[in-house]
């Protein structure tokens, strides 16, 4: 099985700042994270790091491969099949496979995406709104240049490890 993410890891910062992601920051176990909304990679991806550090429950699954946006492809094998996160007031609930992801905790794709149906992007605000149980919900991301030394929780982790 092959599943499509973009090499963002590839990006300068200036690169990402200027593509059509939008970075949020959420909550996982009490802990910030960095969330990254990605419409071109097929699913949900959670930082194997993460996971690891959180002590947060994996299934095995077969090895399976990463298509890059540059061509390349990576492996990894694991699913997480509940991740909670809280951005905001809303909890997204995904279920996501694990992959060594570098600058962001979590990659939610168009798996997450197409859960949450119709959306409204501002790219400019950096911010995504979609309906939810009658009520409509706005994420509100930020440019990489307003939080210029942002870094994912896994990384903090793995430095206190």
């Amino acid at each position: 099985m092959l599943y499509q993410i973009m090499d963002y890891r590839a990006l300068a910062p200036r690169d990402l700042a200027k593509s059509r992601t939008i970075k949020l920051e959420g909550e996982l176990i009490g802990y910030s994270i960095f969330l990254l909304v990605e419409s071109g990679a097929t699913h949900n991806f959670i930082a194997r790091e993460l996971l690891s550090s959180l002590n947060m429950e994996v299934t095995p699954t077969d090895l399976f491969n990463v298509g890059l946006a540059n061509g390349s492809k990576c492996s990894s094998q694991g699913i997480c099949h509940v991740v909670c996160v809280k951005v905001g007031s809303y909890t997204v609930v995904v279920v996501a496979c694990l992959l060594d992801l570098g600058g962001v905790d979590i990659i939610l794709g168009r798996a997450w995406l197409e859960t949450v149906g119709q959306t409204t992007n501002d790219w400019q605000r950096k911010t995504i709104s979609f309906d939810n149980h009658n009520q409509t919900i706005s994420l509100q991301g930020y440019h990489l240049h307003e939080h210029p030394q942002t870094f994912a929780l896994q990384g903090l982790l793995q430095s206190l490890a």
